[in-house]
């Protein structure tokens, strides 16, 4: 019997690499078996009106905050970006900033907060959750 390989792709790449696979794993004679994963969420960036609905705070209350993340440059490299009238904020850097704010905002607590890590804020939020389709 061939043995068996379980291939697991999105169902965004799903018709490009179906095929693809389809014809790598018959020219080696194995059995394929294809999962399609549905993604529950794939952008890190909001508008500012879509952070403002997200994280339901005012326009007011999100400008303080982006100005926030922009003085923790360091922390955030790419927290905030803005490119003339357009203002994109960073959905992971909101999300660990919103919730270490008050120890940023301390200079001897500070000292205590881990490194930020948009994957392990990802993770903690359920970004790489996927759900089976089919």
């Amino acid at each position: 019997m061939p043995e068996k390989l379980q291939i697991t792709i999105t169902a965004a790449i799903k018709q490009y690499l179906e095929d693809f696979v389809m014809k790598l794993f018959r020219k080696h004679q194995k059995e394929v078996s294809v999962n399609v994963f549905r993604e529950l969420q794939g952008q890190p960036f909001l508008t500012k009106k879509l952070a403002c609905q997200h994280f339901g705070m005012g326009r007011t209350t999100l400008d303080t905050r982006l100005k926030g993340i922009e003085e923790e440059s360091t922390r955030y490299p790419y927290g905030v970006i803005r490119d003339g009238g357009i203002v994109l904020v960073n959905y992971f850097a909101m999300t660990d900033y919103l919730f270490y704010r008050n120890q940023l905002q301390q200079k001897n607590l500070r000292k205590h907060i881990p490194p930020f890590s948009a994957r392990k804020t990802a993770e903690a939020v359920g970004f790489y959750n996927v759900v089976k389709e089919g």
